[in-house]
């Protein structure tokens, strides 16, 4: 009988969250960045500056991958950097013109908790991207977006709630007993109805299931990254987490206490980040593969029984790589492609 009710108001709240898709889509961006999206795509700063004005926002990162994923492209697009490169510069301003700013000094519910957040997000991204690169976890961009995109399912329950329900958070409640209490009272939780609108806006199935999992057991290495930002920079915020899931989630994903307790120490000031940019990458898609599996740590040999070539096309592909993006060997070509995100 118990499951039995769960699932019935499971059932009742996908259909309840059905209602609120009017209200997601006319949610609105902090004026600040809709100001940065028009600045970078007016004055040619390239897509980089563009990329990163609509990473800044929820509303703006929503906006452009449900343009970005219309037919024909439906489920393809699943980053805001490839959104921004399939829509180009002219339609990324467009998009961000037909929403509406909130100002974050205005007084008033909905104003705080879009600016609560968006901030909130903003630090797991910073942290997301720094767990990215020490753990060498390939999908910068997509990192990036589901780290910004993460807590949207909060969105999403507000409507849903009574007035006010949403506003409050305890230090003390992990995100845990968070996700537990939402399932409590809405028979979904943040993480699942941020999955569910994604999916409803056509995005990525990969980005999809990366919310979703995101305060889950997952063996998918991009919602570990996301789930260990998120405790770190709650963590960092003054806020209560499970030490003993944050160790966990650290050896997951190869990261030893020393370097977690240093990057805990470090989080009272902002994350490095290293440097963006989203210039197309010049590699083929056997070049790729072939940096890949040299950069797990593969000999020549090894690499040609994997991709059914000789050891000495291996060598060949790897000087022309070497050439293309103009490093002088293997460690410089692997820093090089991470750093962009090519692997």
């Amino acid at each position: 009988m118990a499951g039995g009710g769960s699932e019935t108001k499971g059932r009742q709240a996908v259909e309840t969250l059905a209602s609120c898709l009017a209200a997601i889509d006319d949610m609105p961006a902090v004026e600040q960045a809709r100001l940065r999206v028009r600045g970078a795509a007016g004055q040619g700063e390239g897509l980089t500056g563009l990329v990163m004005a609509v990473e800044s926002d929820m509303a703006l990162a929503l906006r452009v991958l449900r343009l970005a994923n219309r037919r024909p492209r439906s489920g393809t697009v699943g980053s805001v950097a490839a959104a921004v490169k399939t829509l180009g510069a002219r339609r990324v301003r467009a998009s961000g013109e037909t929403l509406s700013g909130y100002d974050p000094l205005a007084v008033g519910a909905a104003a705080r908790m879009f600016e609560r957040l968006r901030l909130h997000a903003l630090s797991v991204q910073g942290v997301a991207e720094r767990l990215a690169a020490s753990c060498h976890v390939a999908g910068r961009d997509e990192i990036l977006t589901a780290a910004l995109l993460h807590d949207v399912g909060k969105l999403v329950l507000a409507e849903i709630a009574d007035d006010g329900e949403m506003d409050a958070i305890d230090p003390a409640e992990t995100p845990e007993k968070r996700v537990a209490r939402e399932h409590r009272r809405f028979g979904i939780d943040h993480a699942a109805a941020g999955a569910w609108l994604l999916r409803h806006f056509g995005v990525a199935e990969s980005l999809a299931e990366t919310i979703a999992q995101h305060h889950s057991n997952s063996s998918r290495p991009l919602a570990r990254v996301v789930r260990l930002a998120d405790m770190l920079a709650l963590y960092g915020q003054g806020h209560v987490v499970d030490l003993e899931c944050l160790v966990g989630l650290s050896e997951d994903l190869d990261l030893n206490r020393a370097e977690l307790s240093a990057l805990m120490y470090e989080l009272p000031s902002a994350p490095v980040a290293v440097p963006r940019t989203v210039d197309p990458c010049p590699l083929s898609d056997r070049e790729l593969e072939v940096l890949r599996q040299l950069a797990n740590g593969k000999v020549y040999k090894q690499i040609g029984i994997e991709l059914g070539l000789s050891p000495s096309t291996v060598r060949s592909h790897l000087h022309r790589v070497y050439t293309r993006i103009g490093v002088a060997d293997r460690t410089q070509a692997i820093l090089l492609a991470r750093e962009r995100g090519w692997i």
